[in-house]
């Protein structure tokens, strides 16, 4: 058991903000998210992300999720300029977003030679390094692979993307990320035991 206390706060703000590995400029063709926050008048904060009410000014230039599972996912469309917005219960935020012409340099795959164990798994994350310095999560929109499926998988399905998982025999494998041409990879070692 635990005690739930209910507050008659009311919401007086919101704040728009990029999630972790996110970033307030992105890449035309690329997608990032974004976390919103509600300030309330007795001072608590509280993430309004899959509450609030998703908007993009420019819809040409770029588009925001606003459907269970893609809430605050901003994707560019056109290189430009579009305002954000994320409203609730009459309270509305704003946060000025940059979709620029930067190209994808790099891919980071971390963890690094790692290890995994029979009937274990691992996720992986893929960060994105562009040509004007931005770094961007794209966990989501790469395309995964292992070299050796016998030692492990990964998954490229919605909500397990990046997900390792232990395969039948010990060994080495290539995980590789892939997007518009760039690839980056680490390796695992599927353990005996």
């Amino acid at each position: 058991q635990t005690q739930l206390t209910v507050s008659a706060a009311q919401l007086i703000s919101i704040s728009i903000a990029p999630a972790v590995g996110g970033s307030a400029k992105i890449p035309a063709g690329y997608s990032g998210s974004y976390v919103a926050t509600g300030s309330y008048s007795d001072g608590s904060l509280q993430n309004l992300t899959a509450t609030a009410n998703w908007l993009s000014s420019n819809l040409p230039i770029a588009t925001v999720g606003n459907g269970s599972g893609n809430k605050g996912v901003v994707t560019g469309i056109a290189v430009g300029t579009s305002s954000i917005t994320a409203s609730l219960s009459g309270v509305v935020g704003t946060v000025a977003l940059t979709i620029s012409n930067a190209t994808l340099s790099s891919i980071s795959v971390t963890p690094a030679n790692s290890t995994v164990h029979p009937n274990s798994k691992l996720q992986y994350s893929a960060l994105g390094t562009f040509s004007d310095a931005t770094t961007l999560s794209l966990t989501q929109q790469v395309t995964w692979s292992s070299s050796n499926t016998l030692a492990a998988t990964i998954s490229n399905a919605a909500g397990s993307k990046g997900l390792a998982e232990a395969g039948f025999l010990a060994g080495t494998t290539t995980i590789g990320a892939s997007v518009n041409g760039i690839t980056g990879s680490t390796q695992l070692t599927r353990a005996l035991n």
